[in-house]
């Protein structure tokens, strides 16, 4: 955790809504709007005096997800953020020179749908139980066009060009060759041999195409995992569910057994 300090600070804004970055904009005239999922342009929540919020569940664990969501999709770009992501390498590179890698993949795997933001580690438990490497996520799936910052038409048009294709944006908000073509796209493209979809509960907009997924798979011959999760919030639908549902998965249609039997089924509290 010595070389994990430099996140401490984000941590702790997780903990409430009105955390000390809040404060500090209310106290210079900005009113905050708090939100969830939506359907408005994100733009138009910052505008004027305005600044949104993203609520969650406070205290469901979710804030081992801290450094995708605040560096990749809130201050990606900036010095500080940079200097943090120099950090982050550093310790990837450490882990690899000392040969702490996977040693075991069987799967390759796409993992679509709105992520499981209550469950950081979901990945390494693939990865460890069973051998599933994810290749691709749809989090990770965003504009990277530079800003043209000629004149100020071209960074308007460069500003609403990266809002229209940022993480999420263009998947859940329209578009269904972004939503279900592109799986298809890059499935092939990352030379998968499975997907794991997530059934996220609270994106009602997704959960409307669930079936349209399943057909394309089945047309396909693409064998698809589907995994109930609920966003932010562990408690509803439990990450030990969410583990079931792919070891019965992995279990029937995979005709696998795990690489390591004790993490199939342990109890989350000792996780930690």
């Amino acid at each position: 955790m010595r070389d994990l300090k430099h996140i401490h600070f984000f941590e702790q804004l997780l903990e409430q809504a009105d955390n000390e970055l809040v404060r500090q904009e209310r106290e210079a005239g900005g009113v905050a709007v708090g939100y969830t999922c939506y359907y408005l342009p994100e733009a138009l929540l910052n505008c004027g005096k305005a600044f949104s919020v993203r609520l969650r569940a406070p205290h469901t664990g979710a804030s081992a997800w801290l450094y995708r969501i605040f560096e990749h999709q809130a201050v990606c770009g900036e010095p500080r953020a940079l200097e943090n992501d120099r950090k982050v390498n550093a310790i990837l590179r450490r882990q690899v020179a000392a040969g702490k890698c996977p040693k075991t993949i069987r799967h390759r795997a796409v993992i679509w749908n709105t992520p499981a933001n209550n469950y950081a580690n979901f990945n390494n438990w693939l990865l460890e139980c069973w051998g599933i490497d994810s290749v691709c996520e749809m989090i990770d799936l965003h504009g990277t066009g530079l800003i043209d910052t000629s004149s100020r038409e071209s960074m308007l048009r460069g500003i609403a060009d990266m809002v229209q294709t940022s993480t999420m944006r263009a998947h859940t908000k329209g578009g269904s060759e972004l939503m279900l073509d592109d799986l298809w796209e890059k499935y092939a493209q990352y030379n998968a041999d499975m997907i794991i979809m997530f059934d996220q509960i609270s994106c009602k907009g997704v959960g409307a195409i669930n079936g349209l997924f399943e057909e394309g798979a089945r047309q396909r011959g693409i064998r698809m995992c589907k995994v109930r999760q609920d966003l932010m919030d562990p408690t509803s639908i439990t990450r030990r569910e969410m583990r079931n549902d792919v070891n019965i998965f992995m279990q029937t249609v995979m005709n696998e057994t795990p690489l390591d039997a004790s993490l199939v089924d342990f109890d989350d509290d000792e996780s930690w």
